[in-house]
């Protein structure tokens, strides 16, 4: 990496030569500092090993760019669009404000956006690999259809399940760790296997189960079902009984790409769709699910 010392220092838009954010090759080793960007467009620039700091964004569009380890202190950012083709790859956003801007159907990858606060801004449709949001606040934000690899959610303010309804995320942590339950309701011999084997494991590794009938909530059941699945860190399926929730609830998770534990009582009653998924079969024995559960429990949360 550079040293700061070898950065160009631009502190005064004067300074900027014109067409220097439109169709330029490559901006690389700058410090941006106390500039404001009023109703500016940043046009097919390619942007690497750059630094923003205490600048200002009104109104600017950013159109097809290219950011590579570009870092932004201390900025602000409003009634911004950044969703046309955005590729950003590297970088740390710190204390920086975001009001009504537009990430959507961007592409970002290894970014830090720490000590940040979002209000009314616009993730939807973004893929994203390995992108934090330490210690920020969605105060307003949405994340409709978004896909996210190893995603940070920890220790965010006014974060809630419902802004990942439809989105996909694969390896993501949250405050919660939580495993979703899908079985049929009402069978007792379920309710042994859940009790005595499924929620016994489970909180050996300090996992909370979530099964959708033994708590209280808000809004509908469909809802519930697939803002849980799609949060929680793993599922456990049992699909002994033909059921038509289970395998709506399974369906979803798989489209979802959730790391699934599928159980049975026997192999003759694998459903004829998961037949190439791997089962724990478990012959309604409580010591056999327990045993199979942690051993594939252990090898799923390691990988």
């Amino acid at each position: 990496m550079l040293n700061k010392k070898e950065y160009t220092i631009i502190e005064s838009l004067d300074d900027v030569p014109d067409n220097y954010f439109i169709n330029n090759q490559s901006i690389e080793a700058v410090i941006f500092k106390d500039l404001i960007f009023d109703s500016f467009k940043m046009d097919s620039v390619l942007i690497k090993n750059c630094y923003f700091e205490s600048c200002k964004f009104i109104n600017t569009f950013f159109d097809t760019c290219d950011f590579q380890r570009v870092n932004f202190n201390s900025c602000f950012f409003d009634n911004c669009i950044l969703n046309n083709s955005l590729r950003y790859i590297t970088g740390t956003i710190n204390d920086t404000f975001f009001s009504e801007t537009d990430f959507s159907t961007s592409f970002i990858q290894n970014v830090k956006f720490i000590d940040c606060k979002f209000d009314d801004v616009d993730l939807n449709r973004i893929k994203a690999k390995s992108i934090d949001f330490i210690n920020s606040d969605f105060v307003k934000i949405s994340f409709n259809e978004a896909n996210i690899v190893r995603g940070n959610f920890k220790d965010i303010i006014n974060i809630k399940r419902n802004l990942f309804y439809n989105s996909i995320l694969d390896d993501c942590t949250f405050d919660w760790n939580e495993a979703f339950i899908i079985m049929e309701f009402n069978n007792s011999n379920n309710d042994n296997l859940y009790k005595y084997g499924i929620e016994e494991i489970l909180k050996d590794r300090n996992i909370e189960p979530k099964r959708v009938d033994k708590y209280e909530f808000k809004g509908k059941i469909t809802e519930e079902i697939m803002i849980n699945i799609t949060t929680s860190k793993i599922v456990i399926a049992e699909c002994s009984a033909s059921n038509k929730n289970v395998f709506f609830e399974v369906g979803y998770a798989l489209g979802r790409n959730k790391k699934i534990i599928f159980l049975v009582d026997d192999a003759k009653n694998i459903p004829f769709d998961l037949k190439d998924y791997k089962f724990i079969i478990h012959n309604n024995s409580i010591d056999l699910l327990k045993t199979q559960l942690a051993s594939r429990l252990d090898f799923l949360m390691s990988n």
